[in-house]
């Protein structure tokens, strides 16, 4: 009798937090996405304005005048957890 109740508290116990674990690894898996996509930024940034943006630019970065002498560098993406996102930077030089 136990041993039922044991086995079936554990199966109750892994049916709860096993898909919170899921849910957790998706959201540390986009905030990693999302960490590579801001150094891909500043890097684009950068090399803007240092003047050597001309070499191997990203595809994931669109290059927008905003105007006033600004650049705005913008990257979006489709998350692990199926949320979109888009981060942008400016520069000016």
């Amino acid at each position: 009798m136990e041993v039922m109740f044991a086995l079936s508290f554990l199966v109750v116990i892994s049916g709860t937090f096993l898909p919170l674990l899921a849910v957790v690894y998706q959201e540390r898996l986009t905030v990693e996405e999302e960490v590579k996509a801001l150094e891909a930024l500043e890097a684009e940034t950068y090399h803007y304005l240092t003047g050597t943006a001309g070499q191997k630019r990203d595809p994931s970065i669109r290059r927008e005048d905003t105007g006033g002498g600004l650049i705005k560098f913008c990257s979006q993406w489709t998350g692990v957890n199926g949320r979109d996102y888009e981060k942008c930077l400016y520069a000016a030089r």
